[in-house]
């Protein structure tokens, strides 16, 4: 869903919901730098499925950087993309 997709000119980030399979779905990060695209993580979101792919969100506030998906909220450093904290629904 491309209005799904998180697009910030001030950080240089791009991130958007994926999956190769329909129960392995993932978020991707990307960073633009001059020189193109660089991925500066692929996050798991544990417990969703392709058919709620289009309900998977990401957002960040301050140095934190959150996916929200019907199954479950995750937050992460977005310095370095490690897991703070989960909440499951």
């Amino acid at each position: 869903n491309h209005k799904a997709m998180l697009v910030n000119p001030s950080k240089n980030l791009i991130g958007f919901a994926a999956t190769r399979s329909f129960s392995n779905i993932k978020y991707v990060i990307y960073e633009y730098t001059g020189d193109g695209f660089v991925c500066k993580a692929t996050l798991d979101i544990d417990g969703s499925y392709a058919y709620a792919m289009d309900d998977v969100r990401g957002l960040f506030i301050e140095d934190e950087f959150y996916i929200l998906s019907n199954q479950s909220l995750n937050v992460y450093d977005i310095n370095d993309f490690n897991q703070i904290a989960s909440i499951d629904f």
